[in-house]
């Protein structure tokens, strides 16, 4: 409108000729190429591009961690202070000689989880030994238990499986334990035989829902571990 006006005051005067005329300037429409709009796009977008690319990476390394995570075909648990018998020898590689490859990844593999419970709180605290106690006997990463007498005396209300029933002509058998001293452990797992005193025993966890498990997933823990026990307690029975 005030365009307009502007002209017919400027014609009256005489400033300009009818014939003149005044053109609006207009945007034209820009005609980008391809690759001008894609250079565009990111440019506009970057911030937000940025973002996205942040948690995709951070994705992508979640997902490789969880995929490359071990995944043995059995655990066990070394309970006691006893590094020589747990980190020094060759129980997992014995355990891997006796199994198959259980979870079918192609793999035989055996872990040995070593919990250096020593009844003492400050040296349990600094070794992280009582977390990691409580850890692995409320979820369900291994049935199968080597542990010492102290081991024995805090795990004894129905913790095992009384196995003196399943075999009964084994004379190293006492309950629910198999008793380690005298029997081919030391020698199957490469150690001296001091290395497995008296109070050194094996036994497999009886099916109990747990703060982090169910009862059935224990169940199926045990029938999976429980034919790895048994080919261990046979071999170092002979």
């Amino acid at each position: 409108p005030y365009t307009t006006l502007f002209r017919s005051i400027r014609l009256k005067q005489g400033i300009i000729e009818e014939s003149d005329t005044i053109k609006e300037e207009t945007e034209e429409e820009v005609k980008m190429t391809v690759w001008q709009k894609i250079v565009s796009f990111f440019y506009l977008n970057k911030w937000w591009l940025t973002i996205a690319v942040i948690f995709g990476t951070i994705a992508c390394i979640l997902l490789h961690s969880f995929l490359s995570r071990p995944n043995p075909d059995v655990i066990l648990l070394v309970i006691g202070e006893n590094y020589k018998l747990s980190q020094e020898s060759q129980l997992e590689e014995y355990i891997e000689s006796l199994i198959e490859d259980i979870n079918g990844n192609g793999k035989i593999e055996a872990s040995v989880h070593y919990i250096p419970y020593t009844g003492d709180d400050k040296r349990d605290y600094a070794s992280s030994a009582t977390s990691m106690l409580s850890a692995e006997l409320q979820s369900d990463n291994g049935a199968i238990v080597i542990g010492n007498k102290l081991a024995a005396e805090m795990l004894s209300d129905g913790v095992f499986v009384d196995i003196s029933a399943i075999y009964p002509d084994n004379e190293l058998i006492k309950g629910d334990k198999l008793m380690l001293k005298d029997s081919a452990l030391a020698e199957k797992i490469g150690v001296d035989e001091s290395v497995i005193t008296d109070e050194w025993f094996i036994a497999i966890r009886e099916p109990h829902k747990l703060m982090h498990t169910s009862e059935k997933r224990m169940q199926e823990l045990y029938e999976k571990d429980y034919p790895v026990f048994d080919a261990i307690v046979k071999d170092i029975s002979e």
